[in-house]
């Protein structure tokens, strides 16, 4: 596993190196690998983030980040607020100094499509069961029998 790690820390720098020096690189991950006694790997509930860019200050560690702080902080590197309705925050203790505009009611109320599939596209919206049973089995969703019969009778 070790050797996994470096392989995969050499792909991360090459692709921070090809993105070029004026790009902001973000990788998040809300779960990881740990080794096991059996020397198989299991599930670990802590995950990492890893940032890098020109407003991205140096070897700073970031205590307690989840997933739902990876959007505000990208917002606020655009220079737009994050929605209310978000629980994440931006990682501000990572980033040099910026102005984070204050937050507004929904992205959702916004005008435009917001990135949305227009109807009658084609494209499928809903989840499919095997994406739910998946999403179950990396422990994103409960395991309970109930849980999976209601999972699988709103997929679509």
């Amino acid at each position: 596993m070790a050797g996994v790690y470096r392989f995969h820390d050499m792909m991360l720098g090459r692709l921070v190196q090809l993105a070029g020096p004026d790009a902001t690189v973000i990788v998040a991950s809300d779960h990881g690998f740990a080794r096991q006694e059996t020397s198989q790997s299991g599930y670990r509930a802590n995950g990492f983030i890893v940032l890098s860019g020109p407003r991205v200050k140096r070897d700073e560690l970031i205590h307690g980040a989840t997933v739902l702080d990876v959007t505000p902080t990208i917002l606020a590197l655009l220079g737009l607020p994050a929605g209310e309705d978000h629980e994440g925050r931006p990682l501000l203790e990572a980033l040099h100094e910026i102005e984070v505009p204050a937050r507004i009611p929904s992205w959702e109320l916004a005008p435009g499509d917001a990135g949305q599939h227009h109807p009658g596209s084609g494209e499928e919206t809903g989840l499919s069961a095997e994406l739910i049973e998946q999403l179950a089995s990396l422990g994103y969703l409960e395991e309970s029998e109930e849980d999976r019969k209601t999972r699988k009778r709103l997929a679509r």
